[in-house]
């Protein structure tokens, strides 16, 4: 099997995750095709690699994770490309080349592959699949380590850009499994993901605007999915009683005066109305 790492470009999506993107690059053989892009206004990683000439470091303004691999999709000539989150942990040299095996198996008849998660079997927010197949079809992979087939990811359009965040994965999955550009999750490679850890946050102000911001953007973006998929309708039957609790939350912390919570449902609601009048995603951390 002639495997060849010229064949593969790394994506990382930034942040503000400097330690962890240098850690995680660490781990990687320093002749990769590496691209990075870095959606805050820090050039650090910029100039911390500027004499890696495998190392193609992008800035661009905070315009969202899917948009961020499509502008670093632009770039790539390689067969494949591997988009990494910057907070998973035993990513190494030997399961890229698994995944470059896999995809020689599969003799490129595949969307995007995963691998599986060991630290989240226990998640019920993330559906993994039967661990006793190495090789098993799927609806949707993590977002946080996704290896593409370049003509797969190029003939579905890349990440639809009205998603800022969350369900950019799902969305993509969808799209390609229809397409029969099948989603596939690779039982028998385990790395972890140590979810909320990519950002590091300057003050804890930063932080309070970061999950603010990301609970209205999974908002958003659940009735954005489920609207485009399933039809207007079906998105407002399924997403009303998440309305009505929100609403009846509000009114409760309102009363009680507990405004961490009264925001949090705020911000939860707010996303979801203006995802159902047809409002953009709009909204970012104030930082």
């Amino acid at each position: 099997m002639n495997l060849k790492y010229d064949e593969l470009t790394i994506v990382v999506i930034s942040f503000k995750s400097n330690e962890n993107v240098k850690n995680l690059l660490s781990l990687i053989r320093n002749s990769t095709n590496i691209i990075i892009v870095e959606n805050s206004n820090d050039h650090s990683l910029k100039e911390y690699y500027s004499k890696d000439s495998n190392i193609n470091f992008l800035s661009k303004d905070n315009i969202g994770f899917g948009p961020a691999i499509n502008v670093a999709a632009k770039l790539i000539n390689t067969k494949y490309f591997f988009v990494l989150n910057p907070d998973l942990s035993k990513i190494n040299e030997d399961i890229i080349l698994d995944f470059l095996k896999y995809s020689k198996k599969l003799k490129n008849n595949f969307g995007v592959l995963g691998p599986r998660y060991k630290n989240l079997e226990n998640d019920k927010s993330l559906k993994q699949s039967d661990k006793n197949q190495n090789i098993k079809h799927i609806e949707c992979i993590s977002g946080a380590a996704m290896f593409f087939l370049k003509k797969s990811f190029d003939s579905v359009g890349g990440f639809d850009e009205n998603i800022f965040l969350y369900f950019e994965e799902n969305d993509i999955c969808k799209r390609l499994n229809k397409k029969n550009k099948k989603v596939f999750q690779i039982n028998n490679i385990e790395i972890n993901h140590e979810r909320g850890n990519s950002f590091i946050p300057d003050n804890i102000n930063e932080i309070e605007s970061i999950k603010l911001n990301s609970i209205w953007h999974f908002s958003w973006s659940k009735f954005y999915f489920l609207k485009k998929h399933y039809t207007y309708l079906c998105a407002v039957i399924i997403i009303f009683p998440i309305i009505l609790r929100s609403t009846f939350k509000i009114l409760i912390h309102y009363l009680f005066k507990n405004e961490k919570n009264l925001n949090k449902y705020k911000y939860r609601l707010s996303g979801l109305i203006n995802s159902i009048v047809l409002n953009k995603s709009f909204k970012r951390p104030e930082l």
